[in-house]
């Protein structure tokens, strides 16, 4: 199955980072290539679509990633 990618940047708007480029997509959601806005560092984001209650439950039980939030 080809990668699907999202239809707007997820990172506009963001204060620290900034979308570099589109880089796959699987079952569970998608991967772009960001920069740190501050230090110009690359790195990889990974976005989980949320779809149900069980979904974002387990996501703020695990802690989620405090460099986005």
């Amino acid at each position: 199955m080809p990668a699907k990618e999202p239809e707007k940047d997820p990172l506009a708007g963001h204060p620290v980072y900034e979308q570099v480029r589109f880089i796959n997509s699987g079952s569970f959601g998608y991967v772009v290539l960001a920069k740190n806005k501050q230090t110009n560092e690359e790195v990889a984001i990974k976005f989980v679509e949320v779809s149900t209650e069980k979904d974002l439950k387990h996501r703020y039980a695990r802690g989620g990633n405090s460099r986005l939030d």
